[in-house]
């Protein structure tokens, strides 16, 4: 298995929009959504860049940030607050089931939008109670957490992250060469086996690749 150094080169001044991008564009659902949206119009691409957080839309291959030869290349900007939302409000019969599975510091709340419930004040009545019950949960997930400068938190965590990263790398490699075994009719089982020593590292480094780069993004650069 051979990974390429070059891409973690200067590694040690990374800033966290730098992290947290790197761990974005080994996301395989972003790539997809990149990719698809590649030959469409701006909404589209906005619809991807507000589905993962960023301000405006990057393509996964970009550069992180602009070079003497790509001077127009820009540092993507993450932003707080995008959601997800599953309705069933065009469905006047049946029930819709949803299966959500929460990541840390996430809330889900369930509004009703029927005739019975919006009439009157009903559905501002919902939204000024999902606003307190929202900040009061964030208020306790925060205090949570002994807080830190962000100089302590890259110190600490550098490191930690040059690790995750490698691993989804070195996992990637593996599946890609996995793929070509099977295209060839061979067997190969070096993915379940680094799965099974990585297990605990390799699920932290997925968490961020797929959720928590939001929250090292919008640590406060210095």
């Amino acid at each position: 298995m051979v990974i390429d150094e070059a891409r973690y080169k200067n590694w040690e001044s990374w800033k966290p929009r730098r992290w947290a991008w790197e761990f974005l564009i080994r996301n395989a659902e972003f790539q997809m959504e990149c990719d698809a949206a590649g030959t469409c119009d701006g909404v589209a691409r906005q619809n991807v860049a507000d589905r993962f957080g960023l301000k405006t839309y990057k393509h996964y291959s970009e550069r992180f940030s602009s070079i003497r030869s790509c001077p127009s290349v820009r540092a993507p900007k993450f932003v707080a607050g995008a959601i997800s939302v599953h309705s069933n409000a065009e469905n006047l019969e049946a029930e819709r089931k949803v299966r959500l599975s929460l990541k840390p510091g996430q809330v889900a709340i369930v509004f009703d939008v029927s005739n019975g419930a919006v009439n009157g004040m009903g559905l501002e009545l919902q939204i000024n109670r999902a606003t307190r019950s929202l900040i009061s949960r964030a208020l306790n997930y925060s205090s949570s957490f002994t807080f830190r400068s962000t100089q302590q938190k890259l110190d600490s965590h550098s490191k930690v992250f040059l690790k995750y990263l490698k691993l989804l790398d070195a996992l990637r490699s593996i599946q890609t060469k996995r793929g070509s075994l099977k295209l060839a009719n061979q067997s190969d089982e070096d993915e379940e086996t680094f799965r099974d020593n990585n297990k605990k590292a390799l699920k932290k480094a997925e968490y961020i690749r797929d959720a928590g780069y939001i929250d090292i993004a919008l640590m406060q650069e210095i």
